[in-house]
């Protein structure tokens, strides 16, 4: 395996609005695995291509621990979808600022960038 074999950071949604954020080589393949244990419906919302798992991991460590007080078990969050997008958005800007190269993120069904545009001030408000 390659040091710089790509690694996805993933977030997975439930209808009823718990995220799951993990990695994985293929995020798509490890949903399928997940989901006989989802009990409702449920999609991947996005995914962040890293150029590696060191990466990948450095980043959900990152996500997890912005992320713990609304963790309910494991890599599952019950979390606003707002605060999800701003923190990875925040995730963004750090990589770039880490000279990192920047992860490249793909949105599914949902429209995180308009998100995160619109809530901004509330979030940094939050933050301070």
């Amino acid at each position: 395996m390659s040091k710089y074999e790509p690694w996805y950071l993933y977030v997975i949604k439930t209808e009823s609005g718990f995220y799951k954020i993990g990695i994985s080589r293929s995020p798509y393949d490890r949903y399928a695995q997940l989901l006989p244990g989802i009990p409702e419906s449920s999609n991947v919302q996005l995914m962040i291509k890293c150029v590696n798992k060191e990466m990948a991991r450095e980043l959900e460590a990152k996500l997890h621990k912005d992320l713990a007080e609304w963790n309910t078990v494991g890599e599952w969050f019950k979390v606003p979808k707002v605060t999800l997008a701003l923190v990875i958005f925040d995730l963004g800007k750090e990589t770039r600022a880490m000279d990192l190269r920047p992860p490249e993120i793909s949105y599914h069904d949902e429209p995180w960038f308009e998100l995160m545009g619109k809530n901004r001030l509330a979030y940094m408000e939050r933050s301070d």
